[in-house]
């Protein structure tokens, strides 16, 4: 197998004009695998980027069309995974010497493996036998998908010796089932689960582990490609539904555990958890799956199950490799029984960081940034200020046509920490995971209904489609 790494820069026709991040590269003959991080892409979010893979034909350069990824957040993090099909009248992969991207203004990011510039306007744009051909008699396409950054920030730091997440620890925490098998190894306490290949394997599977069942897709976050299965007729939906988006050639399968799900993040530096912050999570129930929505400090719970909630942290740490990063996991708890379902070399999102250091009275952004320039670091509590937070999102899909931009400011005036992502006239998603959020609220109070109640004041300046979005809430609800 060929690995490589190389730099991704935004060109113009025969000039190099900046570097943007860089692509990773595992190549086999007939096929390959590319992890690409653009964090200085000029795309609007929700702007659109058509990726290809080029080669030499003649005195020009033909660039095959593989997919089309959205920018849903300032850094682009996404996996190519292509073979032979998508290769257009390259024989091998010797032959493709770069990847283009090409956003929806015009613009052209380009990675070349030897390091050398190509000219964009010698660049002669083709789709791949329309992006499919015939395997074992079903059509196959090539895929592009996202994932979590921990992946290039671990080879990067590797390589370059900086303070961060080792490479081989990031692989783990970005697929479910190598960081299930690492738990399993390491003797943490998680729910049993199975890696399968097929609608038939997962239906196997199912009914060894007994259901109900939630069946995953291993490379994405934010409850995308995840469905909690009650029974046998729900199984070929919801492995679709895992299998769909995903780089990797399996999904996984687990067993359903009853608890009570809570959110915990914490801090490593030598292998060691030197900062642990247990939280209440809220959750919505999504087309397949909860889905987190909010979270609060503290969380209020028993010396013995705080410290069992800890051993496993460690334990979990232990086995995935992580060191020098912060962490975030899905955790289940009954009684003073603890699970670890899932864990990630990252700090949480939903507002997480920001009420870590509203509850701690530290700035967690400054601690985190800190270790990764390899200072100093400082997790000491100096306050406890109880406070939460919750995402705003419409039930609905359509378009914001009024913002009350007026009383916003009101609100903020009067102390409410709130943020809207979208102007007027931007389209909103049905909310089905975290990505269909349109901004959020944080309220310091130890009382959920306090912030409801917050939340319905910011509602009440936001219309989707001509409608109130608290008068649609409340026709929801009352459904």
């Amino acid at each position: 197998m060929k690995r490589f790494t190389q730099y991704l820069y935004e060109c113009r026709e025969e000039q190099k004009v900046r570097n943007v991040g860089f692509v990773k590269g595992e190549f086999r003959s007939d096929s390959g695998k590319l992890t690409i991080q653009a964090r200085g892409a000029d795309t609007r979010l929700g702007g659109d980027m058509q990726v290809f893979l080029f080669y030499p034909k003649g005195e020009e350069y033909e660039a095959v069309l593989q997919g089309t990824v959205s920018k849903r957040s300032p850094v682009l993090n996404y996996t190519l995974v292509f073979d032979r099909g998508d290769m257009g009248e390259a024989e091998t992969t010797e032959d493709i010497i770069g990847l283009l991207l090409l956003d929806d203004s015009g613009k052209h990011y380009m990675a070349v493996w030897n390091g050398e510039t190509v000219n964009t306007e010698d660049i002669r744009q083709i789709q791949a036998k329309e992006k499919k051909e015939e395997k074992n008699g079903e059509e196959k396409e090539s895929e592009v998908s996202e994932q979590s950054g921990a992946e290039p920030s671990g080879y990067v730091c590797e390589k370059m010796h900086l303070s961060g997440i080792p490479y081989e620890a990031a692989e783990i925490l970005t697929d479910k089932a190598k960081m299930k098998d690492a738990f399993r190894q390491g003797g943490v306490s998680a729910a049993d689960g199975m890696r399968v290949r097929s609608a038939e394997e997962a239906q196997k599977a199912a009914e060894q582990l007994g259901y109900p069942v939630v069946v995953k897709r291993v490379d994405s976050s934010g409850s995308r490609g995840i469905t909690v299965v009650e029974h046998s007729g729900q199984i070929e939906e919801a492995y679709e539904n895992a299998r769909n988006g995903s780089a990797r050639d399996y999904v996984l399968v687990e067993k359903f555990l009853r608890g009570t799900e809570i959110g915990v993040d914490g801090f490593v530096q030598n292998h060691k958890l030197v900062f642990l912050a247990p939280h209440t999570k809220f959750v919505y129930r999504g087309a397949h799956t909860t889905v987190p929505v909010g979270h609060a400090f503290p969380y209020g719970c028993s010396g013995a199950l705080r410290e069992e909630i800890a051993r496993q942290m460690q334990l979990a740490v232990t086995a995935s490799g992580a060191d020098q990063c912060s962490v975030n996991a899905d955790v289940f708890v009954d009684g003073e029984k603890v699970w670890i379902i899932e864990m990630g070399g990252r700090t949480g999102a939903t507002c997480i960081p920001e009420l870590i250091s509203t509850y701690y009275g530290f700035d967690f952004y400054e601690q985190m940034i800190k270790s990764a320039l390899g200072e100093e670091t400082d997790f000491q509590q100096t306050e406890s200020c109880p406070c939460m937070a919750k995402l705003l999102l419409s039930p609905v899909s359509g378009t914001i046509t009024q913002i009350d931009r007026d009383q916003v400011e009101r609100l903020r005036q009067e102390g409410l920490e709130l943020v809207l992502d979208y102007p007027e006239g931007h389209e909103v998603s049905a909310m089905a995971d975290g990505t269909d959020r349109i901004g959020h609220v944080i309220v310091k109070t130890d009382r959920e209904a306090e912030l409801d109640e917050q939340m319905k004041r910011v509602y009440r300046c936001i219309w989707i489609d001509g409608k109130n979005l608290e008068t649609i809430w409340e026709e929801k609800t009352a459904k």
